[in-house]
């Protein structure tokens, strides 16, 4: 992926941390207006108590800006940079229903998105059993296809076929992530006339601590988990 396309994962880095900062102002001022509004009617509320609680409140909120400009920022980039070898697309979206955080789009059809310390892998499956690979404009109108499908199965490390369960602790050792989940999603009146339709999707969810540090685990891991999300359509422990 070349250096220019970092932009929209830059852009949507700048815009969190606004959302960020327009929150914790929002809400100092609106505590700040009550204790300054109660220290006028009752003199138990000192108002010189309601501007050192702005003070602190003013410190804090820059507190916070500085360690996501400083830290939570430059780590995102980072870790994008060090896949941006398996990369079609890249962005970040501070807000979002359907797709929000983190998203990544890789060569190979793995779709990356970041939810909170989990890493949910997802891939698309046409109605020949080929294997899609969106760009995450392209990832928009398949998210709003998928109503309707219905959930075929699931396999966990500890529960499903035996075949599922060792490939899945593989992956989660490569991940180095605490636990796995594979989910397999069917859409069930496909469209004849459209070949290259969603028919099947199947997501992988992976619990990884510090996901953030370890792009090379990722990177690592994501052809095994491409196999692993692509073998589910075939039913194995997920019938």
């Amino acid at each position: 992926m070349p250096l220019d396309s970092f932009g929209p994962v830059t852009a949507g880095l700048r815009k969190g941390t606004y959302l960020v900062l327009a929150i914790l102002l929002a809400a100092s001022l609106v505590y700040f207006s009550l204790y300054y509004w109660y220290s006028t009617v009752d003199p138990a509320f000192p108002v010189w108590g309601a501007i050192a609680y702005l003070v602190v409140a003013l410190v804090l909120v820059s507190a916070t800006l500085v360690y996501q400009l400083r830290r939570v920022n430059p780590r995102m980039l980072a870790f994008v940079r060090s896949l941006s070898g398996r990369l079609r697309s890249a962005v970040y979206l501070p807000y979002g229903f359907r797709m929000r955080g983190l998203v990544l789009t890789f060569d190979n059809g793995l779709v990356m998105f970041q939810e909170q310390n989990a890493l949910a892998f997802r891939l698309f499956l046409a109605a020949d059993g080929s294997v899609l690979r969106p760009t995450v404009p392209e990832l928009r109108g398949l998210l709003r296809g998928l109503r309707g499908f219905k959930r075929r199965g699931s396999a966990s490390t500890r529960k499903g076929d035996a075949w599922m369960r060792s490939e899945l602790e593989r992956v989660r050792t490569l991940l180095g992530a605490r636990g796995g989940l594979v989910v397999l999603f069917e859409q069930p009146a496909p469209r004849a006339t459209d070949p290259s339709a969603v028919r099947w999707t199947s997501v992988g969810l992976f619990f990884v601590r510090n996901w953030v540090r370890r792009p090379d685990a990722v990177g690592s891991a994501a052809e095994d988990l491409e196999k692993l999300l692509e073998q589910a359509r075939t039913g194995l422990a997920l019938r």
